[in-house]
């Protein structure tokens, strides 16, 4: 699984950790998922059903060849 780092690169988190770490940051699930390929996160939400963006965050990283860095 593909990790996240919510400082500009500085940091890599897995998944739960992000989590765990977002109400500290100033934004949401939401803008993590701005910083994804667009292509490769229609494709992973074209592929299955996704409650939360939370769940669709985490299928994405199964796939992603890469890590997503916000900043």
């Amino acid at each position: 699984m593909r990790k996240v780092s919510l400082d500009n690169g500085n940091t890599f988190l897995g998944f739960e950790e992000a989590m765990a770490e977002l109400p500290n940051c100033n934004f949401g699930v939401e803008m993590i998922l701005h910083y994804c390929d667009d292509d490769f996160l229609k494709e992973v939400n074209d592929n299955g059903f996704y409650d939360t963006d939370k769940e669709l965050l985490e299928a994405y990283l199964k796939v992603s060849k890469e890590d997503i860095i916000v900043g």
